[in-house]
């Protein structure tokens, strides 16, 4: 499950209630790196959500470049990728 809120997720968030950070349109690449700089400084997790992409016009649509540019700055920086059952686990919250 995951909740409608924006935010960060660790060892005391609820596992029924995770927090997200939806990636729109209007979203700039400095703010989308910042936001991933701060969750590996913080040591918290971030589940990034993406509705649609290509989709010019749409607000909830992100460019492919943007996802590209996202995908490559995670392989670059070497951040673990997981799903949410992995990133449970990893928060000893549970699968």
């Amino acid at each position: 499950a995951r909740a409608f809120d924006i935010g960060l997720n660790d060892k005391l968030t609820d596992k029924y209630l995770l927090y997200r950070w939806g990636v729109l349109e209007h979203n700039s690449w400095p703010e989308i790196k910042d936001k991933i700089d701060s969750v590996m400084r913080d040591k918290k997790w971030l589940i990034l959500v993406f509705h649609r992409l290509d989709e010019d016009g749409n607000p909830i649509s992100l460019r492919h470049e943007t996802l590209q540019r996202i995908v490559d700055y995670l392989k670059e920086q070497k951040i673990l990728v997981v799903t949410t059952a992995e990133g449970l686990r990893l928060l000893g919250l549970g699968g």
